[in-house]
């Protein structure tokens, strides 16, 4: 029986939660297996992972034939994973007429999924939870309605007070009203609201539903229930739509904090570690209320026993993609009522809760969408398209029509032809290249996969781990206090001083190599100099952990597709794997090689990056290129770009031209111009006599790792 799970916590909580209902350990009849870490035991049958481990299986075994059963967990979510695996369970059903598939939501809507699968059969299990009262900003208005949804709850218990009122109303009491903010408050006052208190909820919801988050009436909301209810073992679980957001509320409580000994407080989001994330399950510390701080990953699957009060900004931040110009945008927007009702059942999984809802009845009624929109809509499809051409659908875009909603035409032209340009789909038949196979295999983005058959190729394996892990897992550098960010930034710029091609990954690669090796002086004792010098340098040691395993999972990898023999343990020191990881230079070509098409143009002397003839684009003010005077090369290469204020890089790495020449796209030679075209915009002043013994090096290159990637036993 597998189990699949949106998130990598859920998977791992659920399972726990399971074993321990049965009385035994992880690893007997129940486990889980989560990118880079597995719990399976030979006796294992029911098993909980998330919908990519999956995925993956099925690469290997397409028809499932050791699965008798597939549960597929908050299908509501729409997930890529998931509208992707929806496809692949229809189709598999009429050859595997045994197989058992079932699909579960608390806030499922089960017409649509009993049309798409052609089944009658939808299953209403109630489950028992406790009753949660709903507290919307209007009812703090309303002293009836408050006094009603109070009656008998446990702040009710013990005070006669209510809630602080947000703090747009402080302003709004006595200020004038024009006619465009009359027809604005009118939804609100027609409900038999004050002025002044629909001029506050207008506010609150903003314009065209773009409301802000009031952190100084999230702080006054705690300290309220802190202060009025009697029981300190009740928890409170706030959500907010990012890590930034988590950070700026962290702040705001720590101000409210009463002598910062009240409240533990914990963030809770994808980017930390699983230790990290583990802690919101502990007990308070004695005579302290526990606060979490969360995004959506706490809406689902995971139950955190201790949580009564609940705090819904109402928010989240979802990604928008372009299929035209290729961009993505993370945006923050309404949740979907189906998600507030998630975050709404929380506060009653262990007994009677409340909910204080950030936002009105109105906006949930009338700006708030049912559900969230699919995935698949609104996100790049090159890894999706990828993994179908894998499972051996030569039509992508025939196999995607088949979706819940399938996507626009043109997102998955776009990622075809980025596919082509990254030399793993061929030009001519479309059909998956060698690379393509070995990247497929790979359980990585597809640009950190290429890169690491490269590293391994130009035997700078080990860098190529660390990069590809970090890429994958994200900085090193956590939690660090806002007093305390220019100290790391100032680490980092120290470590890239001097060289001529600076680079995000690898100034964060020399912490994480530094770290492992004091971690591999020390051996099992796991002792104090590399704790030490974590600390000192600001790093997440939980995420060091998690790194070191990653990278153990990307290994194990690539032994399996042949890049690796298999006796082998540690690279590290072997000069057939690692003998030139301390050529910088070629490292950096290596990163070009995976990323690329990822490239910008820096124009002197304003130092303004180009990623085309049109498009500017920035440095995040993170990079350590940010802050350079001068940039020793004209080409950075990047893992990603993001739209917020501006079109902004991240992990930016300075590449020389002749990596670009023999890494970058494909060369043409313009005689008459004297120009080296490489790719489609790309051109560089030469003599075509230049140009020309350029190109045949790297078609005698290209021929000779083409030889190595058809037979990764060949020496070269």
């Amino acid at each position: 029986i597998i189990c699949t799970q949106p998130r990598r916590i859920s998977a791992v909580g659920v399972a726990q939660r399971v074993a321990d209902e049965r009385c035994e350990a992880l690893g007997q009849a129940v486990g889980f297996a989560v990118r880079g870490q597995s719990t399976i035991g030979p006796d294992t049958c029911l098993q909980f992972c998330t919908t990519g481990v999956l995925l993956r299986m099925l690469l290997s075994d397409p028809t499932l034939a050791s699965v008798s059963c597939i549960i597929v967990d908050e299908v509501h979510e729409r997930s890529v994973d998931s509208d992707f695996l929806l496809i692949i369970l229809r189709e598999l059903i009429p050859q595997r007429p045994d197989l058992r598939v079932i699909l579960m939501s608390a806030t499922l809507d089960s017409d649509q999924f009993k049309l798409y699968f052609g089944t009658p059969v939808a299953l209403a299990i109630p489950g028992f939870t406790y009753p949660v009262t709903q507290v919307y900003p209007e009812d703090l208005f309303r002293a009836d309605t408050l006094a009603t949804k109070w009656k008998g709850g446990a702040l009710q218990k013990a005070t006669g007070g209510s809630p602080p009122f947000p703090s747009a109303y402080k302003g709004s009491r006595d200020r004038q009203l024009s006619e465009k903010d009359q027809e604005r408050i009118r939804p609100y006052t027609k409900t038999g609201l004050p002025q002044s208190a629909a001029l506050a909820l207008c506010q609150l919801d903003g314009d065209n539903g773009r409301g802000q988050v009031d952190y100084g009436w999230i702080a006054q909301l705690v300290l309220f229930i802190d202060q009025y209810s009697q029981n300190r073992q009740e928890a409170i679980l706030i959500f907010l739509s990012g890590v930034r957001e988590i950070s700026t509320c962290i702040d705001a409580l720590e101000r409210e904090n009463p002598k910062g000994s009240a409240w533990d407080i914990f963030p809770l989001h994808a980017n930390l570690s699983s230790a990290e994330q583990g802690r919101v399950f502990r007990a308070p510390t004695a005579g302290r209320r526990k606060v979490v701080v969360a995004t959506n990953v706490a809406e689902t699957s995971i139950t955190i026993d201790d949580i009564v009060y609940v705090i819904d900004s109402g928010r989240l931040k979802e990604t928008q993609y372009d299929s035209e110009t290729g961009l993505t945008r993370l945006v923050e927007t309404w949740a979907a009522r189906a998600a507030c009702q998630q975050r709404q059942g929380r506060a009653g999984r262990v007994q009677p809760g409340i909910c204080f809802k950030l936002f009105t009845h109105h906006s949930q009624e009338h700006t708030m969408a049912a559900h969230q929109q699919p995935e698949l809509l609104r996100t790049s499809l090159e890894q999706l398209s990828l993994q179908i051409k894998a499972l051996g659908r030569p039509d992508v875009g025939a196999f995607l029509q088949k979706a819940l909603n399938p996507p626009p035409m043109g997102a998955i032209d776009r990622a075809l032809a980025l596919l082509t340009e990254m030399s793993l789909l061929d030009s001519v038949t479309g059909v998956l290249t060698t690379l393509g196979q070995h990247v497929s295999a790979l359980p990585v983005d597809i640009r950190l996969a290429k890169m690491l058959i490269f590293a391994t190729l130009f035997r700078c394996t080990e860098p190529g781990l660390t990069v590809a892990a970090l890429l994958a897992l994200g900085s090193p550098f956590r939690g660090i206090p806002m007093d305390k960010r220019d100290d790391v930034i100032n680490l980092r710029r120290q470590v890239v001083a001097g060289s001529t091609t600076p680079s995000d990954l690898l100034a964060d690669a020399h912490f994480v190599q530094q770290w492992e090796q004091l971690q591999s002086k020390e051996g099992r004792k796991s002792g104090g100099s590399a704790r030490q010098y974590a600390r000192e340098n600001y790093l997440s040691y939980p995420v060091l952990l998690e790194i070191r395993q990653f990278k153990r999972s990307l290994l194990d990898g690539l032994k399996t597709i042949g890049f690796v023999p298999a006796g082998v343990t540690r690279i590290a020191d072997d000069p057939g794997l690692n003998g030139q990881a301390d050529k910088e230079t070629l490292v950096q070509a290596v990163i070009l090689a995976g990323l690329y098409p990822n490239v910008v143009h820096v124009r002197l002397p304003d130092k303004k990056y180009e990623q085309s003839v049109s498009d500017r684009v920035f440095l995040h003010p993170s990079s350590v290129l940010f802050h350079c005077n001068r940039i020793p090369s004209q080409f950075v290469v990047y893992f990603s770009k993001s739209v917020t204020t501006k079109i902004f890089l991240r992990d930016a790495t300075v590449v020389g031209i002749y990596a670009l020449l023999f890494f970058g796209g494909a060369i043409e030679v313009d005689h008459a111009r004297k120009i080296v075209r490489v790719g489609p915009w790309i051109q560089l002043r030469a003599w075509p006599r230049i140009g020309v013994l350029v190109n045949y090096l790297r078609k005698l290159m290209d021929r000779l790792l083409q030889a190595k990637i058809q037979d990764p036993q060949l020496d070269i």
